[in-house]
């Protein structure tokens, strides 16, 4: 939220005409270190999705290609700081929406440690795991651009971006390439070459890069854990402003999608609940033990490259439909699940098109993954 400043949760038509009285607490510290908010910038409805459009304000376009996405939710802050029209933004990333537009712009973001920031402390009540599943981080052109606008949005006292060194020596690091995630995860053509491009750009730093062939945990439990965790609490949140009746009844004035969560999270059991939080703790105790062996995992920051802006969402890729708005995104969902840092960087262009990588370490470890 922005005092003063019309804030429509993404174009939503239940808040077209919402303007806050107070300050976010990582806004206020933006504007204490100096910065000075000009407005907000363009996401999808309600921030699902990860493609930038609205009723209200249209599509957000790719600077590197206008007939394509942006990618989301933070579309509209990678689009203002790739096109120049801003050095640096905030974002917020529940299900890749701080990587996927950076890799999609050619920028770099972090998405911090879950419960790094602060503010998220006293949202914990809401949360059915351990830290919240989304949180806020920021988007720049440069790493050290980067780093100083983390240091704001969380605090110095959380992290001191006086001390990153863009220079760091990094002879010796191990990283783990995860790939497709053995098949897994559908890749576009050209999506994995790019990327094992830009892994031997590392090697070349001194960087020990490992193919990690076999999936380190099922992707099937994982997509179960993380989709029902979701849904459970957008629909949480969403019923507890408007209430279950204003969703079940009518034509709510608002895309499919934010429906489709709403009623999935209603119909989830306690029983669903319990075995999703079963499964992300089991996984966070895998990637725990990898981060023994690697100091850093890395997958694509997407499964594709950016599609049409014309599209609500990919119905396919390859020969793989996606059944789910959000299921072409599923690569994100380590990261998420888990709650770890994770950097995205530009690992250069196919077609004319930008994508990137999603490097990222264990809990805690966030000057890991930007280093």
């Amino acid at each position: 939220d922005t005092a003063g400043i019309l804030s429509t949760k993404g174009g939503s038509p239940l808040h077209e005409n919402r303007i806050p009285e107070v300050d976010d607490p990582f806004v206020r510290r933006l504007k204490e270190a100096g910065a000075i908010i000009i407005g907000k910038t363009n996401a999808p409805e309600l921030g699902l999705g990860s493609h930038t459009y609205n009723g209200q304000f249209g599509r957000t376009l790719n600077p590197y290609d206008i007939s394509r996405t942006a990618g989301g939710s933070s579309g509209g802050a990678a689009v203002a700081v790739a096109s120049r029209m801003l050095c640096v933004a905030d974002g917020s990333d529940m299900m890749g929406s701080l990587r996927n537009p950076a890799g999609w712009n050619n920028l770099y973001s972090l998405r911090p440690t879950a419960r790094f920031l602060e503010d998220e402390e006293a949202n914990m009540k809401e949360c059915i795991l351990p830290y919240p599943i989304s949180t806020v981080g920021p988007i720049a052109r440069t790493p050290s651009d980067l780093a100083m606008l983390l240091g704001t949005l969380v605090g110095s006292d959380r992290y001191d971006s006086s001390a990153f060194n863009a220079e760091r020596d990094v002879t010796g690091y191990r990283i783990g390439w995860l790939a497709d995630w053995e098949g897994a995860y559908p890749m576009e053509s050209g999506i994995l070459q790019q990327c094992r491009d830009a892994l031997e750009v590392l090697k070349k730093c001194g960087i020990e890069v490992e193919h990690i062939k076999r999936a380190p945990f099922s992707a099937s439990e994982l997509w179960v854990s993380w989709t029902t965790i979701r849904s459970k609490m957008i629909s949480d949140t969403m019923i507890e402003e408007f209430g279950q009746d204003f969703f079940l009844k009518g034509d709510p004035p608002f895309k499919n999608e934010v429906l489709w969560e709403v009623c999935r999270g209603i119909d989830v059991s306690g029983e669903q609940i319990s075995k999703a939080v079963s499964i992300a703790t089991s996984w966070s105790r895998c990637a725990s033990s990898l981060f023994e062996k690697y100091d850093a995992l890395v997958l694509p920051s997407a499964q594709m490259w950016p599609f049409s802006a014309q599209l609500d969402w990919p119905q396919a890729i390859g020969d793989a439909s996606m059944d789910t708005y959000h299921r072409w995104m599923e690569c994100v969902i380590p990261v998420s699940l888990a709650g770890l840092p994770c950097a995205t960087v530009p690992s250069g262009f196919g077609e004319s098109l930008p994508i990137g990588l999603q490097i990222f370490s264990g809990r805690g470890e966030d000057s890991v993954a930007l280093s």
